[in-house]
This record gives structure tokens, sequence and C-alpha cells, in this order.
């Protein structure tokens, strides 16, 4: 399967030239505040530094930037991301969000949880 497979190609945030936070000038990236993810590399940038991801980490933070005018329930990052048949009682999202959030450090709060419903990367 391909890595970008779930890209959406509607998604509300553009696609930006990348101009220096640590990728390839001119490659595709997606930018949320300080973040920048490359999708020519499948690397993440914060703040111009390389962000050691692995791909299942990247594969949700990127989801979550194209989705970040609304909610993704544990079910939905399951079905689109993972691939893998959702059960109520696996951790496995919440594990590598945990992961994402350590990795990104004073930048954590970038992923917001509203308890029992889901996560979103915040804007502002």
């Amino acid at each position: 399967m391909p890595r970008a497979a779930f890209w959406n190609e509607q998604a509300e945030l553009p696609l930006q030239p990348d101009v220096g936070d640590g990728g390839d000038e001119g490659s595709r990236s997606l930018r949320v505040h300080a973040l920048c993810l490359n999708l020519d590399c499948f690397t993440a940038h914060l703040h111009g530094k390389a962000l050691p991801l692995t791909r299942l980490e990247f594969d949700i933070l990127l989801y979550l930037a194209q989705q970040s005018h609304r909610l993704v329930s544990n079910e939905e990052i399951m079905r689109q991301v993972v691939r893998g048949v959702y059960r109520p009682e696996s951790s496995l999202v919440r594990v590598h969000i945990s992961h994402l959030r350590r990795k990104l450090g004073a930048e954590a709060g970038l992923i917001g949880t509203v308890r029992g419903r889901g996560f979103r990367l915040l804007r502002s």
C-alpha cells in the first residue's frame, strides 16, 4: 500500500512549497504552526529540526493535519490510517499519540484531546 494512500486532495490545508524548514526546496509539504510535514520524503520538522518519527507516527500526524478543522476519533484513525479493525479496548492510537506528544516536546499541545471523543491538531 502506498504510504500516502489516505491523502485527501480536498483537505482544507493546502500543500505549500517547502522553503527551508529542513526539507528540499520545492517539495510538497503541509505546515501547521512550526510543524512542517514533507510529503515527498515523509519527514517532519519542528522549528526547522528533524523529528524522528516512525511511519505510523508520521501518517497519524499527517492525517490529523489534513483534518485539523475537525475532531478525529480513535476509530477513524484506526480505519483510515492504521487500516485495522477498531476495538474499543485497544490503546494503539492513544499510545502513538503519546509518542508523538513526547517527540513534539514543548509543542505537544498541538495535539488536542477531547476525552472519550478523539483528537485534533490545533491551529492556534
